[in-house]
């Protein structure tokens, strides 16, 4: 193998032609004690072809110089001239009138959207229609390229691919969540200081109506009406499912407060308990008001926490007793 590698390189510098292809030495000789009969080549048991004819050698490998002199020659993406030659080629070895047909329509596709991408006034208007669309770059003519070769009858695969890159094709995936308010249930210093933070909306641009603040669309309502009230930022913060977390604890502790404010003894709420101290000294003012008179200084009646962490507020207990 070695041997035959050195002659193949000693070819090329002394005609002064790089790249020759593997195994010319080889052919060469193999032709030559074969009173050089170029379509003579060497097989073994099993049928498989060890030394190349020098007539499929050479064709091959002018075929592929050709191509890539193409290419460069006219500007066309690497591969286009050699493709062209493999299609006519299919049109010249057809053996029925069908396969014809098909091999005929197949070049013609490829001459089309070669055309279509050495146009610029082309690109211009594909770019054009796909940003007017919000689709992915190269949508347009893709269809066009599709209906193109629908119209040809070789089939919906082209109107399948320009789907595809419409649904799967966005070239850039972006997760965003809609942000929190700013802590409107609880007193801060009372969480741990990893846990102690002012993300979410600035009070002064929340809505005056508290019941416009909302995490997701309410039951209904057209989600993209919804998404444009509502600030989004990126989805990997953490402090997102916190503050709206922390956010809907607080509302629930709020409107269970109103409720027992709005009610005479036995009818008011006998205990509430929460997971952040945060929020019952937020509310603590609250206490006597919604829980009445016997929840001054109780240990059981009233507003209570049972904070281990601040990472979470994950549960409100919320018991009635009827005795008080």
């Amino acid at each position: 193998g070695a041997m035959w590698g050195y002659f193949d390189k000693w070819i090329g510098d002394n005609l002064n032609i790089g790249n020759l292809p593997s195994g010319l030495a080889k052919s060469l000789y193999y032709t030559a004690i074969n009173g050089w009969d170029i379509n003579k080549e060497l097989k073994d048991a099993k049928g498989v072809v060890i030394v190349q004819s020098l007539e499929n050698l050479g064709k091959d490998f002018l075929i592929n110089r050709l191509s890539s002199w193409g290419d460069k020659k006219f500007g066309l993406p690497i591969g286009s001239v050699y493709k062209l030659y493999k299609l006519y080629n299919n049109i010249q070895t057809a053996k029925t009138a069908a396969a014809k047909s098909a091999s005929t329509a197949e070049l013609w596709l490829f001459v089309i959207e070669l055309g279509l991408n050495a146009c610029k006034e082309c690109q211009q208007l594909f770019g054009s229609v796909d940003e007017a669309i919000a689709a992915p770059p190269g949508f347009a003519q893709a269809m066009v390229v599709g209906l193109i070769a629908q119209s040809l009858k070789l089939g919906p695969t082209g109107i399948y691919i320009a789907a595809a890159i419409y649904l799967f094709g966005v070239y850039k995936v972006e997760y965003l969540c809609p942000k929190p308010p700013q802590e409107l249930y609880g007193l801060g210093e009372y969480d741990s200081a990893a846990d102690q933070f002012d993300f979410g909306v600035p009070y002064d641009e929340l809505p005056n109506d508290i019941n416009l603040i909302r995490g997701s669309p309410s039951p209904g309502q057209n989600p993209f009406d919804w998404d444009d009230t509502q600030p989004f930022t990126k989805g990997s913060n953490q402090k997102i499912w916190m503050g709206w977390s922390r956010y809907y604890v607080g509302k629930l502790l709020d409107a269970t407060l109103d409720y027992g404010e709005t009610r005479e003894s036995p009818w008011k709420p006998l205990q509430v308990l929460t997971y952040r101290r945060a929020n019952a000294e937020f509310f603590e003012s609250r206490m006597v008001d919604a829980f009445g008179d016997w929840s001054i200084n109780s240990d059981t009646i009233g507003l209570g926490f049972s904070q281990k962490s601040t990472k979470t507020t994950d549960w409100v207990h919320v018991g009635f007793g009827g005795l008080y």
